[in-house]
């Protein structure tokens, strides 16, 4: 498509609707290029779609508008301007008014939904980019129309979901949104009414619709009853981290594919079991950032503290510990599929058919690991019904299966299981599990040259496991440990410089270590390393956070 990409910017303007519409088909594939979209921008193609939004054929404005939809997901700074210009936004609105009209019109339905579809999609995709496009929406008072598209009974699967996509997005710590959806007294018995719902196949409820109402549902809760909110927003997350199973889906298809050749592709039940596979993983994804929310929201937050922070305190509701513990952990060690998995390699088998689903999975492999990670901090992990010892070997099975195969794509992945490791061992009452073996795999995590995020997760463990033990019968790993923290003081990360100073600090609040601390000298050596800290930390303050930036100047 790139050396056809300015021809087809050429035919937006033919006398013949048929070909304006085939020209926008195809400029929303070559928008999926990098090499293409440079050449749309470089020949005024954003502004010259943008014409083609008001176009008297309803079918080429659809097509225009699944290309700029298409366009601002390549992240182009350009796109986002020009589509986020009030004049360009009315074009789209307009467009949008328009298809609304026509959708209860039979012939005209089909058309007017992909409009609707590709102007909300815009809309959701320019408000995760720019806050400002929540206040047009707002204003426009397009709210009270993408309400009544919350009825999968009355309208298209792909309308539904997309208009609770933009509520999701809208709503996410937006305070006129949230104020706005609140008021609307049927939005949110609506969105309860849907996540009563159970997925089926071929039906209007597809699995990620009751997550997203639950996402919306969390968005807006009153934070002064967080209990009453949790109520209609666990059930379709505990559906989807429970029942589905698009893993075996997957499984079951590429086996389809295997027998039945190139025919498979043209049987519209396969195209429909693949879709629906697609969408569970994409429930998943939510229903595990839903709950990792959750795990940490800061009505949990104990009064006395100001602030959420590492050492904050949380005091978890038994409710919310029963449900952590109603979710199978198998299951959710199961979403966490490495690169070299099984089901990621049949996938990759038929990359035509499985479009989006590697994306899909891997996001849902990292968020697994979030999710996991948060479980453990709230959940004694001695409570699950698996040994301790099981789910230890476990992770340590997950992370040397990723690092064996350690690259830059699944660094990201290596740092989650790394999280999820800490989080489980330092939330452990008791470490009498953990082998000689397994100590000395922690220490090379503190020496772990590629990430600072696995150091950081290494000290914090080591940390743990020196301070469980009794200082006048391992007197050796103490000195061990804190000879390893004084030489992380010079680590290139100063996040890991922080945790090393951190450990010292706790090490040296053990009366029974106080001795070996003098004899090391750590008085001197941080007395001299003060000042060198303090200039480490203002050299990256334009790349802090206040948090970050206040923790650091803290220690």
């Amino acid at each position: 498509l790139k050396e056809s990409t300015v021809p087809l910017l050429e035919q937006l303007d033919d006398p013949s609707g048929k070909v304006r519409q085939k020209a926008c088909n195809l400029l929303s594939l070559a928008s999926c290029d990098a090499a293409s979209s440079a050449i749309i921008m470089q020949n005024n193609g954003v502004q010259k779609i943008l014409h083609r939004v008001g176009d008297q054929c309803a079918p080429v404005v659809g097509s225009a508008l699944l290309a700029l939809r298409n366009l601002i997901l390549t992240g182009d700074q350009r796109v986002i301007s020009l589509l986020t210009m009030e004049s360009n936004l009315n074009l789209i609105l307009r467009a949008f008014n328009n298809a609304r009209e026509q959708l209860s019109n039979t012939s005209e339905a089909a058309v007017a939904t992909q409009i609707l579809c590709h102007a909300m999609g815009i809309y959701w995709n320019l408000v995760v980019e720019k806050e400002q496009i929540v206040d047009f929406i707002l204003r426009a008072q397009l709210l009270t129309a993408i309400a009544k598209f919350l009825n999968i009974s009355e309208y298209p699967t792909e309308l539904v979901t997309t208009a609770i996509h933009l509520l999701a997005a809208m709503t996410d710590e937006h305070a006129g949104a949230i104020h706005a959806v609140c008021n609307m007294a049927e939005v949110v018995p609506s969105l309860i009414k849907i996540t009563q719902c159970k997925p089926q196949k071929g039906s209007g409820c597809m699995p990620i619709i009751p997550v997203l109402c639950s996402a919306v549902l969390f968005n807006i809760r009153n934070k002064n009853e967080p209990l009453a909110a949790l109520t209609h927003v666990l059930p379709p997350v505990r559906y989807s981290l429970s029942e589905i199973r698009p893993n075996e889906e997957i499984s079951g298809l590429v086996s389809r594919l295997h027998e039945g050749g190139e025919n498979v592709y043209k049987d519209k039940d396969f195209v429909d079991a693949v879709e629906y596979s697609k969408n569970s993983v994409e429930a998943q994804i939510a229903g595990l950032e839903i709950l990792s929310n959750v795990c940490c929201m800061e009505e949990w937050l104990n009064s006395d503290e100001e602030e959420m922070g590492e050492g904050a305190a949380l005091q978890i509701p038994n409710e919310l510990k029963e449900f952590c513990l109603s979710i199978p952990l198998p299951n959710l060690m199961n979403m966490c599929q490495p690169l070299n998995s099984e089901v990621m390699k049949q996938i990759e088998e038929s990359p035509a058919v499985f479009s989006e689903l590697t994306d899909f999975i891997q996001d849902r492999t990292s968020r697994a690991f979030a999710c996991l990670s948060n479980i453990f901090a709230v959940v004694d992990p001695t409570e699950f019904p698996i040994p301790v010892e099981e789910i230890w070997a476990e992770l340590i099975r997950l992370y040397s299966s990723l690092s064996e195969n350690l690259n830059g794509k699944n660094l990201k992945d290596i740092e989650g299981v790394t999280s999820v490791m800490r989080a489980f061992l330092c939330n452990c009452p008791s470490i009498t599990f953990l082998q000689d073996a397994h100590l000395e795999g922690i220490v090379s995590l503190c020496e772990n040259l590629f990430s600072p995020e696995i150091r950081q997760c290494g000290i914090a463990m080591l940390l743990f496991v020196t301070v469980q033990k009794e200082f006048t019968h391992c007197e050796q790993l103490y000195n061990k440990t804190t000879n390893l923290l004084l030489k992380k003081l010079g680590d290139e990360s100063i996040t890991v410089v922080n945790e090393a100073l951190n450990a010292i600090f706790d090490i040296c609040g053990q009366d029974e270590a106080l001795p070996m601390c003098k004899s090391l000298n750590i008085l001197s050596v941080l007395s001299q390393f003060q000042p060198i800290f303090v200039n480490r930390v203002s050299q990256k303050r334009n790349l802090l956070d206040e948090e970050e930036f206040d923790m650091l100047q803290e220690t």
